[in-house]
């Protein structure tokens, strides 16, 4: 099982103490903003970030740029490009301004993947460029594996997988012992781009397995999740090449990987605040995840689950406030809500609510696997 997101204490144990000088107080939400993301604590690391951001402005600007690089990140996790993109422009502007090197290689590095990903290879290549001869000069080996990982996504794409495996091999030889659940997730994920390119579906759904095999062990759910529904359309891309019972196999491995990513991509909307974040959550990782689960019931022809999993989707929010007991004059003076109040998980869904819906296993599966619930207990008719 994937171990749930730490609970917000515990970013907090991060900073034993909050300091007094103003500096100090920057970098201090800094650091704080930097761990919730790493944990997947968006909304959290949003405010965090923000807070630091203030206060680095005001009194420690040479922060700022790293500050806007952790706002960077946000952003692009969440699936906002553009304002990956400003952040990272004004990162780069101001540690080349405060003389702060590594902050404008990591910029640097941000600005070539998001170039890559806009399918603009050259832009990428260039931005990798200017990164590699500031790293020559730092001598900063892991930022050099960074560029050259990147490279490797570049080539895939450029049409050249076998350049893009003999340069991932150069990386995780470079980063050695000292490569981190992240590192290898990335180039586990990378490789098995490079494999399914060349048409080697089983060694690609392999290089997909590594990398899942270490999101968990790390805990890091939202990267797993992430690379479930990914390998889940390998399988369906490596179905379409067979026929018979091994082209049911491979739906069903499918069906195993994209239906419970689907079901807590859904329900780790709840995670998030009303409002933007939200709904980029929802367009990032909730819909892919559902589309890759729809593509593998396609596959299969399981018409009845179908029928259930849209019964699913048509009762994703509850009605009902997790905080419904205050009395009645108190709700005219509620605040916005903040990312401390939410919806109570909705119920499960059954066209007879005392028989179970095939379905409910799937929910299961997915509470043990994501280690947080998808659903209530209550059940309610379907419509």
């Amino acid at each position: 099982m994937i171990q749930p997101t730490p609970p917000r204490w515990a970013a907090d144990t991060e900073i034993t103490v909050i300091p007094e000088n103003p500096e100090d107080i920057a970098a201090a939400h800094a650091i704080r903003a930097a761990f919730l993301t790493s944990t997947g604590q968006f909304a959290e690391a949003a405010a965090a970030a923000e807070t630091a951001l203030e206060a680095a402005y005001a009194t420690a600007p040479e922060l700022a740029a790293s500050v806007h690089l952790v706002l960077a990140e946000i952003a692009g996790t969440t699936g906002d490009p553009a304002g990956s993109a400003a952040h990272l422009d004004l990162a780069r502007d101001l540690a080349a301004a405060t003389g702060d090197r590594e902050s404008e290689i990591t910029a640097l590095l941000s600005q070539a993947r998001l170039a890559y990903l806009a399918a603009d290879n050259d832009l990428a290549e260039a931005r990798y460029e200017e990164a590699e001869r500031l790293l020559l000069v730092t001598g900063d080996t892991r930022g050099l594996s960074v560029s050259l990982h990147g490279r490797a996504a570049v080539a895939i794409s450029r049409g050249r997988p076998h350049d893009a495996l003999e340069a991932l091999d150069r990386v995780l030889a470079a980063l050695g012992a000292d490569a981190g659940p992240v590192d290898l997730v990335a180039t586990y994920q990378v490789q098995g781009g490079a494999w399914a390119a060349l048409g080697v579906f089983d060694r690609a759904d392999e290089r997909y397995a590594a990398a899942t095999e270490v999101a968990t062990r790390a805990g890091l759910w939202h990267v797993a999740l992430g690379v479930a529904w990914w390998r889940a359309d390998g399988l369906v891309r490596w179905a379409s090449t067979v026929e018979g019972a091994r082209r049911r196999e491979l739906c069903l491995r499918a069906l195993d990987l994209a239906l419970p990513a689907a079901l807590a991509a859904e329900a780790a909307r709840g995670r998030f605040p009303h409002g933007p974040l939200r709904e980029r959550w929802v367009a990032l990782a909730s819909e892919p995840a559902t589309r890759a689960a729809f593509t593998a019931l396609r596959g299969l022809g399981d018409v009845v689950l179908v029928a259930a999993y849209i019964d699913h989707l048509a009762a994703t929010v509850s009605l009902e406030p997790a905080h419904a007991d205050l009395p009645r004059d108190e709700l005219l003076t509620l605040p916005v809500p903040e990312t401390t109040t939410a919806f109570t998980l909705p119920p499960r869904v059954r066209i007879d609510p005392a028989t179970p819906s095939p379905l409910d296993a799937w929910i299961d599966e997915a509470e043990r696997r994501y280690g947080f619930p998808v659903r209530s207990t209550a059940v309610v008719a379907s419509w």
